[in-house]
C-alpha cells in the first residue's frame, strides 16, 4: 500500500507536466506500464501549433486565426471557449517548455515555422522531426531530479479505487486511488490518494495499422468506464493519412513510421503508382486539406485501384532540406531501404489519434470526484470531431496546466475513508482473460476494428463488429485468470472498441473523422456530443 498527494498515470507531455507543477506543492507518484519514453507524445514528430506576438513581424498570422482553424476542423463540435483559452495561451505553452531547456528550432532570433494540414499560416513551432522526443527527455530530465516524484515503470493500472454509490444513486462517486500491478512480481497493491489523474493516451492500438506505441491500448477510457465515468466522443478516431508501409516487410501490421504532414507543408505531395497527383479531385487544398479528407481520399484511391498504398513524393524538395528538417524520417526510411531524396514513399492512412474520451470540464475533472483525466485520453472539447495538426502537445501541457491550477484552488483537503484503506483486497467487476488464445484475441478484434469500424463505416459492418466485440468480451469475462500486463492491455482494448462502435453507430451523420457511407451528409441534429453512461450499482 502506498500513500500519495497525486498519482500520475502516464508518461507522456501531461502526465509529465502535471508531475512537475504538482510536486512543487506535495507528493507525486507517477506510474506508466513500460518505460517512461512509451507514449505518442515522445514520438510525436511536426511540432506544437503556436503564434507568438514576437514572430509576427515575418509572418501574416494572428491568435484569432488560429482559432478560427480550430474551430472549422473542429466541423462544429470544439467547444470555443476552452478552444480560446487555450490557444491564447500558446506563448505561456512556449515559454515554459522553453525554460526547462527544451531547445526549439530557430532562424536567427526567431522561431522556425512549419505549417501543416489545415492552417492558413506558417505557425508550427519544432525541434527538427523530433519535437515530442526533444520535449519528452528534457521533461523527464527534470522528473528524475524531483525528490517530490516517485517514478514506477513497468506498472500497469488496474482499476480506480472508488467509493460505493449503491445506498444513494444521486450521490456522486468518488475516486481515492488506483490499483496498481507490479510486473515483474505480479504483485497487485492500492495506490491511495485524493487526485487521481489519468494521462494515458488513446487506443490507437484498436486498429491494424496505427502509429501509435504499444501502450496505446485505450487503458484510461476503459478504466475510466468501469469506474461509472461518462465517455464522450469515442467515434471520432483520426487517422493520419501518411504512415509508411514497407512492401516488402513480412508483418506490415505493426506499429507505421509516421511520415509528418510537415513534409506536405514544405511541398511534398501525394501521387499513386504511376505518378499522377489525385487529391485535387477530393479537396481544393490538395495534400494540406484536413486529416480525415486526406486519409478518405487516399483509402477511396487504395480501394478503387485495390492497391495496398499511395505515394508520396519528396523529391522536388530541396535534399539539403530534407536532411535537415526530416533528419529523423530521412536516417529511419535509409534504415529501410528508401531513399526519400529519389524514391517515392509508399504510404496508407493508420490510427492517430482519440479525438473523443473521458468527458472533463476545461480543468481535468471527470464526472468522477478526485478523478481527472488530462491529454489524449480526455474529450474537453478542444479537439470536436478533429484535431487540427500539432494541436496536440499545445493542448496536452495546457490541460495539464489548468488542472493543477483548479486542484491547488481548492484549499479544503479530503481524508482517504478508512474502510477503503482497511479494504485488503482488489474487488473487481468483471473478470480478466485467461492468456490461453490472447494474441488470437488480440489480432481479430485490430483486423476487425480495421476491416469494418475505421475510415469509411456503416450500420450493416459496425453491427458486425459489434457482434464479434460482444463474443471477445464475454469470453474474457467467463474466464478467471490472475492479472497480468497482457490480459489487462486485451481487456482495455476490448472495451475501448466496444465504446468506439457504440458511439459510431449512435451518430448518424458524416462530421471530421467520422465517415458513415449510409449517411454521407452532416445533419443538424448531431450538432452535439455523443455520450455514453455506465450505471453502477
Amino acid at each position: 500500500m502506498k500513500k500519495t498527494d497525486f498519482i500520475v498515470v502516464g508518461t507522456g507531455i501531461a502526465g509529465l507536466s502535471f508531475a512537475l507543477k504538482a510536486a512543487k506543492f506535495g507528493k507525486v507518484i507517477l506510474i506508466t506500464k513500460e518505460s517512461t519514453e512509451s507514449s505518442s507524445s515522445f514520438l510525436a514528430q511536426g511540432g506544437i501549433a503556436s503564434v507568438l506576438p514576437k514572430n509576427l513581424s515575418l509572418i501574416t498570422d494572428s491568435v484569432k486565426n488560429h482559432i478560427s482553424d480550430t474551430l472549422q476542423t473542429g466541423q462544429g463540435l470544439c467547444k470555443s471557449k476552452i478552444v480560446k483559452k487555450f490557444i491564447q495561451q500558446g506563448e505561456k505553452c512556449i515559454n515554459e517548455l522553453s525554460s526547462y531547456g527544451i531547445l526549439f528550432d530557430k532562424e536567427g532570433k526567431n522561431y522556425s515555422l512549419g505549417i501543416e494540414a489545415g492552417h492558413s499560416a506558417r505557425r508550427i513551432i519544432h525541434h527538427k522531426d523530433s519535437t515530442g522526443k526533444a520535449i519528452i527527455l528534457q521533461l523527464l530530465e527534470k522528473i528524475q531530479e524531483h525528490k517530490n516524484i516517485e517514478l514506477l515503470e513497468n506498472h500497469s493500472a488496474i482499476q480506480i479505487i472508488t467509493t460505493s454509490n449503491s445506498k444513494n444513486l444521486n450521490k456522486q462517486t468518488k475516486a481515492y486511488g488506483i490499483y496498481t500491478l507490479k510486473q515483474k512480481t505480479k504483485e497487485i497493491f492500492p495506490i491511495f490518494s485524493t487526485h487521481s489523474i489519468l494521462a494515458t493516451g488513446g487506443c490507437g492500438k484498436a486498429y491494424l495499422y496505427t502509429s501509435n506505441p504499444s501502450t496505446a491500448t485505450g487503458d484510461g477510457v476503459s478504466l475510466a468506464w468501469q469506474a461509472g465515468a461518462r465517455i464522450t466522443n469515442m467515434e471520432f478516431i483520426q487517422f493520419h493519412p501518411t504512415c509508411f508501409f514497407n512492401l516488402s516487410a513480412k508483418k506490415n501490421a505493426e506499429r507505421k513510421l509516421l511520415i509528418s504532414e510537415a513534409m506536405r507543408g514544405e511541398g511534398a505531395n501525394l501521387i499513386l503508382e504511376d505518378g499522377k497527383e489525385f487529391m485535387h479531385l477530393y479537396d481544393k487544398r490538395i495534400s494540406l486539406a484536413p486529416r480525415d479528407i486526406v486519409a478518405r481520399a487516399i483509402k477511396t484511391e487504395m480501394n478503387k485501384r485495390n492497391k495496398p498504398c499511395v505515394y508520396l513524393d519528396i523529391s522536388k524538395v530541396s535534399p539539403h532540406l530534407i536532411e535537415k528538417r526530416f533528419s529523423y524520417i530521412y536516417k529511419k526510411l535509409l534504415s529501410e531501404g528508401f531513399d526519400c531524396k529519389k524514391d517515392p514513399i509508399p504510404v496508407i492512412p493508420a490510427a492517430h489519434y482519440q479525438c473523443g474520451g473521458i468527458s472533463t470540464n476545461p480543468y481535468g475533472e471527470t464526472s468522477i470526484k478526485g478523478l481527472y483525466a488530462i491529454g489524449e485520453v480526455a474529450c474537453n472539447g478542444f479537439h470536436g470531431a478533429n484535431r487540427l495538426a500539432s494541436n496536440s502537445l499545445l493542448e496536452s501541457y495546457l490541460s495539464a496546466t489548468s488542472t493543477i491550477e483548479k486542484i491547488l484552488a481548492q484549499k479544503k483537503k479530503e481524508e482517504i475513508p478508512s474502510h477503503l484503506i482497511n479494504q485488503p483486497t482488489l474487488k473487481r467487476s468483471g473478470k480478466l482473460p485467461s492468456l490461453t488464445n490472447t494474441d488470437t484475441k488480440w489480432d481479430k478484434i485490430r483486423e476487425t476494428m480495421w476491416q469494418d469500424a475505421s475510415i469509411i463505416r456503416n450500420e450493416k459492418r459496425m453491427k458486425y463488429a459489434l457482434s464479434t466485440l460482444e463474443e471477445i468480451i464475454t469470453d474474457i469475462e467467463k474466464t478467471p485468470q490472475k492479472i497480468t500486463k497482457e490480459s489487462t492491455d486485451l481487456f482495455n482494448l476490448a472495451i475501448s472498441c466496444r465504446l468506439i462502435i457504440q458511439s459510431a453507430l449512435k451518430r448518424k451523420e458524416s462530421r471530421g473523422v467520422h465517415y458513415r457511407s449510409d449517411y454521407p451528409k452532416k445533419s443538424f441534429f448531431f450538432l452535439k456530443e455523443t455520450t455514453l453512461n455506465k450505471k453502477i450499482y
